[in-house]
């Protein structure tokens, strides 16, 4: 259009194209403001997403104090306020268009006059002013199209920024450039590396491993202890002294902030952590179930397991009865949308997912203390055959989990005050003999 235009009479094509800068300053001027207030109308809509599925995991805590109306009103308060600033973002897009649309307006008026000017001087026919507006249309509507773009480049871009913010936060835990691959020293590994495979038996230290959140407050200080493969330790401890947060470094969740966590006297950082947590299975408090099939949930950490591996892992978990209960066995629906199951079963199912992962390690955190008496047995009775023959650490709450355990650690506010067999920690009247003695409830 604007080489024919330029042919029909270069002036008013001239004149024309003038309105281009002017279109470029305003796309690039109103552009930051509308990702800013694209950016606030973006987090004004996440917080009140994040409180609709606060409003609904919480539900029987708002009935039962009876918060339902104060929970609206904060849910109002905050709606209200999102829709303050979608609304002042969609009015900063209209205005912006409208300033295109006056821009390009006002260009094609003033084209027009001049160009009426011209006809009147003779200097151009009426024809052929006719015709250049007929063009300067055809021209004008692309330009038009591409000034919207802005304000959708702009809402996209806020878009990808929050997108990348996640994408880009860096790892708090990363394999070394020369990381040692590991592989389970009960099974053959086909795999061929350049550095040797360390061969995962189960023997762990902590050596002089102390650890901090912030860089302030040390959850851990100075702790020391040796498992052998095959022996099972218990962490027990009042609230809040770093039980958790001890059994976290092992699968590198975190690495420690002096000493060293070690596994077949090698340092964790210096394996690749895909590999390691693959050596490791561990059980929840709040067992996992996924929006999935049975099936589906037990072999979440072997896809390639068979049907029967999956019974049997089952079986091994308590976990057979209930399934075979359910409407199509293994096969059945589970979590979100699908059978609802009893906390003890759930429970199971993580047991089962844990056996069929058969790994050398195994970590336990209070994995029975949201269980009622008789899920409580059953899961005990699987947690014992899970632990054979497997080095296990455990977080635990409740004395019948902790009484088969080769060595007990007494965790108090961050350091190991007590290290030894249950019968042995009974005599020296400490923490743990307290506890078993009933004069101290388990943190």
């Amino acid at each position: 259009m604007t080489m024919v235009m330029l042919r029909l009479n270069w002036q008013l094509t001239m004149l024309a194209l003038s309105a281009v800068p002017f279109l470029v300053l305003a796309v690039r001027s109103f552009g930051r403001k509308m990702r800013d207030r694209g950016l606030m109308a973006q987090r004004a809509e996440s917080k009140v997403h994040a409180l609709i599925h606060q409003g609904i995991s919480t539900l029987p805590l708002t009935q039962s104090y009876t918060r339902e109306d104060q929970e609206q009103k904060r849910f109002a308060a905050e709606t209200k306020r999102a829709q303050k600033h979608k609304m002042s973002q969609h009015g900063l897009e209209v205005f912006y268009w409208l300033v295109i649309s006056v821009l390009l307006i006002l260009n094609t008026a003033l084209l027009t006059w001049f160009g009426a000017r011209q006809v009147l001087a003779s200097h151009l026919t009426l024809g052929e002013l006719l015709v250049f507006l007929a063009y300067l249309g055809q021209m004008f509507d692309p330009l038009n199209q591409l000034s919207m773009v802005g304000a959708t480049v702009s809402n996209a871009s806020v878009s990808i920024g929050r997108v990348f913010e996640i994408l880009d936060t860096p790892d708090e835990v990363k394999d070394l450039p020369n990381a040692r691959p590991v592989a389970d020293a009960r099974k053959k590994s086909s795999s061929h590396h350049y550095r040797p495979t360390l061969a995962a038996d189960g023997n762990i230290a902590y050596d002089d491993v102390s650890f901090s959140y912030d860089g302030s407050r040390q959850a851990l200080r100075r702790v020391s202890f040796t498992l052998k493969t095959g022996q099972s330790a218990a962490i027990i401890g009042p609230s809040g002294s770093g039980k958790t947060t001890m059994l976290n470094l092992l699968p590198r969740f975190f690495d420690p902030t002096t000493g060293a966590v070690l596994l077949e006297g090698v340092d964790l950082r210096e394996l690749r952590v895909k590999e390691l947590r693959s050596q490791i299975a561990l059980v929840l408090q709040e067992p996992i179930i996924l929006p999935a099939t049975i099936a589906e949930n037990i072999a979440y950490g072997r896809d390639s397991a068979r049907p029967h591996e999956i019974e049997a892992a089952a079986q091994a978990a308590n976990a057979h009865g209930f399934v075979t209960k359910l409407p199509m066995h293994y096969r059945t629906m589970v979590g979100e949308g699908g059978a609802q199951l009893s906390v003890g079963e759930r429970q199971r199912i993580n047991l089962a997912r844990a056996f069929l992962k058969d790994a050398p390690i195994l970590l336990m955190d209070e994995p029975t203390s949201a269980l009622d008496v008789e899920s409580e047995t059953q899961v005990v009775e699987s947690l014992s055959q899970l632990m054979h023959g497997r080095t296990t650490l455990m977080v635990a709450h409740r004395l019948t989990t902790i009484q088969r355990v080769n060595v007990i650690l007494v965790l108090e506010d961050g350091m190991l005050k007590e290290s030894g067999a249950p019968e042995d920690l009974k005599a020296e009247e400490g923490y743990y003999a307290r506890v078993a003695g009933g004069q101290t409830q388990l943190g």
